[in-house]
C-alpha cells in the first residue's frame, strides 16, 4: 500500500495543478530530513523551461530499476526514478501530462498496484508511462551517499542533503563548528556564520 508521503504528493500534486495556481512553474518535494541550499535550487530551474517536460533529480541506485510486466510472460519494465532522499523536481508542463494518469487519487492506486513507494512511483509514471527522460542533477544528495565524500569546499555548490544513521555511526556532513552529541544532523554547523552565504532550509511537508 502507498505510504502517508505517497498521499502527500498526491495532495500536493492536485494544489500545483489547480485552475488557482497557473504562476506556479516547478513543482518539487524535498522529504523532512532534506536541508535545501534554496539559492542553488532556484538557479538551477532557471536553466531549464517549466514549458517543457523537465523531471530533475537523481537517482539512488547504479542501474534502472527493473520490475515484472503485467503478466508472468511479459517483458520486464525497465525505468530510472529520482530518490525522494534527495528531492526531485518536475516541471509544471510534465505537471499538466501527469493529470490524466496522476490526478484524483490515481497516482495511490498506481502506487498501490506496482507496490512502490512515492517517488518510485514517480519515476514510473513519467519514465515509463509518459516516456520522459530523468535528468540527473549531481548537486542533489541522499541520506543514501556518504555525506563524507563532500567537502566543505564543495558545499556551497551543492543544492540538497540529508542525513542518517548506520548503527553507531552518524552519515552526515563533514563540518567544523559544533560536536555531534549538540548538533547530529550538522543542520547548526550549516546555518551559522562558519558558511553565512550558503543559505540551509529545512523543509517540512504540512501534516
Amino acid at each position: 500500500m502507498m505510504s502517508p508521503a505517497g498521499s502527500k504528493v498526491d495532495s500536493i500534486l492536485a494544489c500545483f495543478l489547480a485552475p488557482r495556481g497557473p504562476w506556479l512553474l516547478w513543482f518539487c518535494h524535498f522529504d523532512d530530513d532534506n536541508y535545501v541550499n534554496v539559492p542553488k535550487l532556484v538557479k538551477l530551474l532557471g536553466r531549464y523551461d517549466p514549458q517543457e517536460n523537465v523531471y530533475l533529480g537523481k537517482p539512488s541506485i547504479p542501474a534502472p530499476l527493473e520490475i515484472p510486466g503485467k503478466d508472468p510472460s511479459s517483458k520486464k519494465i525497465s525505468f530510472w526514478f529520482a530518490t525522494g532522499g534527495a528531492g526531485f523536481c518536475i516541471s509544471r508542463s510534465l505537471a499538466l501530462k501527469m493529470m490524466p494518469i496522476a490526478s484524483g487519487g490515481k497516482f495511490i492506486s498506481i502506487g498501490d498496484r506496482i507496490r512502490l513507494p512515492d517517488d518510485v512511483t514517480m519515476g514510473y509514471i513519467i519514465e515509463h508511462l509518459l516516456g520522459q527522460d530523468l535528468t540527473v542533477i549531481k548537486g542533489f544528495h541522499s541520506h543514501l551517499e556518504p555525506m563524507k565524500s563532500i567537502s566543505a569546499e564543495e558545499l556551497p555548490e551543492q543544492i540538497t542533503f540529508s542525513y542518517s544513521k548506520y548503527w553507531f555511526e552518524m552519515n552526515v556532513l563533514p563540518l567544523d563548528g559544533f560536536d555531534l552529541e549538540s548538533d547530529p544532523t550538522r543542520v547548526t554547523a550549516k546555518t551559522t556564520g562558519r558558511l553565512g552565504f550558503f543559505w540551509v532550509y529545512k523543509m517540512r511537508l504540512p501534516n
